[in-house]
């Protein structure tokens, strides 16, 4: 191990977050609440609300057509601003993207243990390389 490692492996900090939407849950607490409770958290539709979604009527009466579907949501309330992007790039971004930039923000934001003495030396250093995992 040279010095610059050793200086590297000093000043290396782990945030371990978990952030997460799903179905009738805004996060994790939520989510873990639906579970406990064992809550059914599919939404489902008629035929006369898939036909106003645009479903046509072949589909409704294939018999592998699942009138159902999780629903997440908040996807429309994206801050494109906030994450650097024109409101008409935020409008063609893909809803999965908008939403892991707003997870890995909450989760970055929301670790499960930050230790006085971890968050005074964060203070103090500058940021360098910051990896997220989704």
């Amino acid at each position: 191990m040279n010095r610059s490692d050793k200086k590297e492996s000093i000043l290396s900090v782990a945030v371990i977050g978990l952030a997460g939407r799903f179905p009738q849950a805004k996060n994790l607490t939520e989510f873990w609440q639906n579970l406990k409770r064992r809550k059914d958290c599919i939404t489902f539709f008629s035929d006369e609300e898939l036909l106003r979604a645009g479903t046509n009527q072949a589909e409704l009466h294939n018999k592998n057509y699942i009138k159902a579907k999780g629903i997440i949501s908040g996807i429309e309330n994206f801050d494109a601003d906030f994450f650097g992007y024109l409101p008409k790039e935020a409008e063609l971004l893909d809803p999965q993207i908008r939403l892991i930039h707003e997870c890995a923000y909450e989760a970055w934001r929301t670790p499960a243990i930050i230790p006085d003495a971890i968050m005074v030396r964060l203070e103090f250093m500058s940021v360098q390389k910051i990896i997220i995992f989704g």
